[in-house]
């Protein structure tokens, strides 16, 4: 069995996106699809003490650009701004400084794509909560087709024998074209379990993985990602 999903490097990304990449062998990096403004690839919303709020990383983007080419715009004073959000939000938080001080040093690093910013944390955070799939880019797959057409070509050029959707494609997806292309079309279920936040008299969720992590640390966050359906 060889499980594939896809998805586009979103920035820091809620639980649900953790334990899809927990359950497949092969996630497809999907950095040549349109870039989708005002979405989960450059922004996501946090906590901490505090109410929830937007974490958005300012971008250059033409209307047609690949999520691949575009760059982060470092014309505005917002990446001090960010960082101290952070602190402040998360500052007394358990894990704090055991979280915050790689992280920061990401940013710091003043990647010039937004790319070069959100796969790299996506895979520090992989190696934090011991989630280890091939990572494969779609740009350096050559395949045909356009929507479903397209994602079966990249899960047989990766070999792939289960195809994983994310709980959203059920508004849109078929699965019956992989069934016929010899793909086993398994569904993420909805939901993940809650967990204590400090700071919150009720649960908050659609949170950042930050927010568990600087809440609970990377074991204790490996172990929710487990529980979620």
């Amino acid at each position: 069995m060889n499980v594939v999903t896809m998805h586009q490097p979103n920035l820091l990304p809620w639980l649900p996106f953790f334990a899809k990449l927990a359950r497949c062998h092969v996630f497809v990096c999907l950095d040549d699809v349109q870039f989708p403004k005002n979405s989960w690839v450059n922004r996501v919303q946090i906590a901490g003490q505090g109410p929830t709020t937007w974490f958005t990383i300012p971008v250059h983007h033409h209307r047609d650009s690949p999520v691949g080419g575009v760059r982060i715009d470092y014309s505005r004073p917002w990446l001090r701004k960010h960082l101290r959000t952070l602190q402040q939000r998360y500052g007394r938080h358990p894990y704090f400084s055991r979280i915050f001080p790689p992280l920061e040093n990401r940013f710091l690093d003043h990647p010039e794509r937004l790319i070069d910013l959100t796969l790299p944390l996506l895979q520090w955070v992989c190696q934090l909560l011991e989630v280890q799939p091939r990572w494969v880019l779609s740009s350096e797959i050559p395949v045909s087709g356009t929507s479903s057409a397209r994602l079966i070509d990249l899960c047989h050029k990766v070999q792939g024998s289960h195809y994983l959707a994310g709980f959203g494609a059920a508004l849109y997806e078929n699965e019956q074209p992989y069934l016929e292309a010899s793909l086993q079309y398994v569904r993420q279920s909805p939901g993940c379990p809650t967990y204590r936040q400090l700071g919150q008299t009720h649960p908050l969720s659609g949170l950042s993985v930050l927010d568990a992590l600087m809440n609970l640390g990377p074991q204790a966050t490996r172990e929710l990602l487990e529980e979620c359906p």
